[in-house]
């Protein structure tokens, strides 16, 4: 008895490194594929960014210099952002009320169906919105407007049903305890739920600026590859570049894009950790 005691701790350390071994083991092919297909294709995007046309000649930043001094460039960046800070402002609002709606009217099971506007292919939310609105010559604000409408119409139920989920988990003695002390309900809301779902509010922000770029398709079905100044975003860009086979403004084109979002997800996560809503 005494022997097995002494050799227990040892047992026990052998046991916790072979589960750790196997969680490495599982680990692998997932981090292959994340190595094989985003980081490696990234750095021969980096690599290709600071070099001449397709051969190995080095001109350092001259490929971004260019990229800025590009006046396609610059519309691009200019009506993405735009659209951007329109839409993925009104994706969190018309969420978060509609979730607050469902919360009441629906149940669970139910919240599934909003997942079918995501499931409706492009070519026929294209034919939709030909039928219903004549797309050929609208101007700006309508245009931005059809866009944002599109966008909505297919991401919003992400946001809705993680919206929901979050407001489930939050306890009914909270809810009821703040109202039997008198509050109403937007102090519940404001004090009480905003709060408890700020995880999922930063998660629906995500993933709805994911969706951002799948707009693209409808861009693309209803004014081509070289819509009017107002409708041209930076996947156009991206897209006629290619096309064209201007690899090195592309790649530097990419760089930028990815250093972008990967800064602007920085931040966020920073002032997440320093307000409690993240871990480490």
């Amino acid at each position: 008895m005494k022997k097995f005691c002494k050799h227990a701790p040892r047992l026990t350390l052998s046991m916790e490194n072979k589960k750790e071994m196997q969680g490495v083991c599982f680990c692998i092919p997932t981090l292959a594929g994340v190595f094989g297909l985003y980081f490696l294709p990234f750095l021969m995007a980096l690599w290709r960014s600071v070099h001449q046309g397709m051969g190995n000649v080095f001109v350092g930043l001259q490929n971004y210099a260019d990229l800025f001094g590009n006046a396609a460039f610059r519309l691009a960046a200019k009506n993405t952002l735009l659209f951007w800070g329109v839409s993925l402002p009104l994706n969190l609002i018309l969420g978060i009320l509609i979730a607050l709606l469902c919360e009441r009217l629906f149940a669970r099971g139910q919240k599934a169906t909003l997942f079918f506007p995501a499931m409706v292919p492009a070519a026929c939310v294209v034919l939709l919105a030909q039928s219903v609105w004549p797309v050929a010559n609208l101007g700006q604000g309508a245009a931005l407007l059809l866009q944002v409408g599109l966008f909505l119409w297919k991401s919003s139920g992400y946001t809705i049903l993680i919206l929901s989920a979050a407001l489930h988990e939050i306890p009914r003695e909270m809810i009821e305890s703040a109202a039997s002390c008198g509050a109403n309900g937007w102090q519940v809301f404001w004090c009480i739920k905003l709060p408890l779902i700020a995880p999922a509010v930063g998660a629906s922000a995500l993933v709805a600026f994911l969706n951002s770029f799948k707009i693209f398709r409808e861009n693309y079905l209803l004014w081509g590859t070289h819509p009017d100044s107002h409708l041209y975003g930076i996947q156009h860009f991206l897209y006629n570049n290619f096309a064209n086979m201007n690899y090195p403004r592309l790649a530097a084109a990419s760089v930028l894009l990815i250093a972008a979002v990967a800064g602007a997800c920085a931040v966020v996560w920073r002032i997440a950790k320093k307000r409690g809503i993240a871990d480490d």
